[in-house]
C-alpha cells in the first residue's frame, strides 16, 4: 500500500531535498540528472487517482522552504523536489518543462509538476509556455 503524503518527512528533510536538487542541477551535467527523471518526452494519466489536499500540502512545504536559503530557489529545483519526494512516496507523476518568449522578446524557461490530474507544483494557466519536455516518472507498485 502507498504511504500517505501527509506522513512526511520533516521540515529539515524537504529543506536538504531542495538544497540536494539545487546541488544536482549546478554541479552535475543536465544528461546525468534528467535520466532519474523517467521516460523522455512521455506522460503519465490525467486520472483522479490521487488525493489533491495531500498534494498541495507538499507543494506548500516546499514553496514555504524555498525562502529559508540564501540563494533564490526557482521553479527547476522546486519541481525536481516535488517530482522526487513523489518518486520516493511511489506515486506516478510528469515532470514538464515549457519555453515562452516574454514581452521583451527574452526567452523564459519554467518548469511544473502533475500528478493523477492534479497540478502539483509551478503549473501557470495564464501563461502560453510552450512544453518542450516531458518526463513520465512511472513507480512500480512494490508494497
Amino acid at each position: 500500500m502507498k504511504r500517505h503524503l501527509l506522513n512526511m518527512p520533516s521540515y529539515v528533510a524537504i529543506w536538504l531535498t531542495i538544497a540536494v536538487s539545487t546541488f544536482r542541477i549546478f554541479c552535475t551535467p543536465c544528461k546525468t540528472w534528467s535520466k532519474a527523471c523517467g521516460i523522455f518526452q512521455a506522460e503519465t494519466l490525467k486520472t483522479p487517482a490521487y488525493n489533491e489536499r495531500e498534494l498541495k500540502t507538499l507543494a506548500r512545504f516546499v514553496f514555504k522552504l524555498k525562502n529559508y536559503f540564501p540563494w533564490k530557489v526557482r521553479c527547476l529545483e522546486q519541481a525536481l523536489t516535488v517530482h522526487y519526494l513523489l518518486k520516493k512516496r511511489g506515486y506516478n507523476h510528469t515532470l514538464y518543462f515549457g519555453m515562452l518568449k516574454d514581452d521583451r522578446n527574452q526567452w523564459r524557461a519554467h518548469a511544473w509538476v502533475r500528478c493523477g490530474d492534479t497540478w502539483v507544483i509551478g503549473y501557470q494557466p495564464e501563461q502560453d509556455y510552450t512544453v518542450v519536455g516531458t518526463y513520465a516518472a512511472i513507480v512500480s507498485e512494490h508494497d
